[in-house]
């Protein structure tokens, strides 16, 4: 605790000085404003690189190694709908649905490299 302390109460002031300009007016909102207003558009956030896991009680990348994308991958137990049937073949007892995960993503890798070098060749970034 702290000790030798002087307290001073000063006394109330006996007149308030004008300010010498005078307050600033609020500004007019912009068309786009006043029409995301009337439409209820929100600007857009960030998402972030981390989400917080629950099961481990500790933030964890959104995607990549080790990250919130990979949950099914590493799940004991799938539940697999009757009517979604992924596989390549008609055999239910071969559908594996982590593996079914990993093809997508890998699915989405190789596209993602074919537009890139379409974009390259139709004189985009190089």
């Amino acid at each position: 605790m702290l000790t030798n302390l002087t307290v001073v109460e000063l006394p109330d002031p006996l007149y308030e000085l004008p300010r010498e300009k005078a307050l600033p007016k609020p500004k007019e909102k912009t068309k786009w404003e006043k029409f995301a207003e009337a439409k209820g558009i929100k600007k857009t956030t960030r998402r972030g690189r981390q989400v917080y896991d629950e099961e481990k009680e500790e933030w964890v990348g959104r995607w990549g190694y080790k990250g919130k994308n990979k949950e099914v991958d590493n799940q004991w137990l799938v539940e697999l709908d009757d009517t979604d049937k992924k596989g390549e073949d008609d055999n239910d007892d071969e559908i594996d649905p982590r593996k079914l995960s990993r093809m997508e993503r890998k699915k989405l890798v190789k596209k993602n490299t074919l537009h890139e070098k379409r974009n390259r060749l139709n004189g985009g970034p190089k």
